[in-house]
């Protein structure tokens, strides 16, 4: 029964539960070995003849793993993971049920489907390496239940806002929106498209625009625009939100700059912007 909860509880899902629960850190120092830090997670019942079940693991300490190293010929990539061991379907009955050990990190060349296993991380290794960096580690992690909020905000500015800077600065204020990032999350997908943007003279102009929420930038999106044209501008990115800006309130802000030696541009009553921002639950470090 406890098995059947785990698997309802879980929808069946394979993962952690906390976005930061056993990360998989190299040793510090760096040797032929990796850290599997705190925290829980599920996996479905792999095990032949056991379908509709799921086992519930956790780690409360740091787990050292050794990586063997490779050797002069070739490099080797390693799957780690957390398995299941149960003598119902497989082994040995342990000599004391209520201290044995009942899940293990095991290394494995890909991920099985024969066995309870969660993927934690893919290691890397050159040859001739015995000493596991972070740039060898690829994070393999998924979230059980994440959770996500998407969100649609429109606006028709009834003002015009001219852009004159060379240097990314605030524009089309009214575009602003103050947003509650929900405690939980730790991205952020945004999507701003603009209609309706035009030079502020009869001359062609060129820029950049780009969003701002709180702290965080985007990537810059490069536009030029004929002279006596109005044009759609599109700026996207997908950022990690920090501790620090979890729970918190933050305002979500369109930034332009023109490339220098064209002229001005503008949003005016006649433009609109539509912001689609979307939190979302992934795994992270923070």
């Amino acid at each position: 029964m406890a098995r059947r909860i785990a698997y309802a509880a879980t929808s069946s899902a394979t993962g952690i539960i906390l976005p930061t629960d056993l990360r998989v850190v190299p040793r510090s120092p760096t040797g032929p070995g990796v850290v599997i830090m705190p925290g829980g997670g599920a996996m479905e019942n792999r095990f032949p003849g056991a379908a509709g079940e799921s086992y519930a693991v956790y780690n409360d300490a740091n787990e050292d793993v050794p990586v063997a190293a490779t050797g002069s010929a070739s490099g080797r990539t390693d799957i780690l993971g957390i398995r299941i061991d149960d003598p119902q379907f497989a082994g040995q009955v342990p000599a004391d049920p209520l201290t044995a050990k009942y899940c293990r990190a095991v290394l494995v060349p890909s991920i099985p489907t024969t066995y309870p296993f969660v993927p934690l991380a893919r290691i890397v290794q050159p040859a001739n390496n015995g000493a596991i960096t972070a740039a060898m580690i690829t994070d393999l992690r998924t979230l059980i239940r994440p959770r996500r909020q998407r969100d649609l905000y429109n606006t028709q500015p009834t003002a015009q806002s001219v852009c004159s800077s060379t240097s990314y600065t605030d524009w089309t204020p009214q575009a602003n929106r103050d947003l509650k990032v929900p405690a939980w999350a730790t991205q952020v997908k945004v999507v701003g498209m603009l209609g309706g943007v035009n030079p502020a003279t009869s001359a062609a102009t060129a820029g950049g625009v780009r969003f701002a929420l709180g702290s965080l930038t985007s990537q810059q999106t490069g536009f030029d625009i004929a002279s006596s044209t109005k044009q759609m501008l599109l700026t996207s990115d997908t950022l990690a939100v920090p501790a620090s800006m979890r729970g918190t309130n933050q305002t979500l802000k369109l930034q332009a700059a023109k490339n220098s030696g064209q002229g001005d541009f503008r949003t005016d009553q006649y433009s609109t912007v539509l912001w689609d921002v979307e939190f979302l639950e992934v795994p992270s470090s923070d």
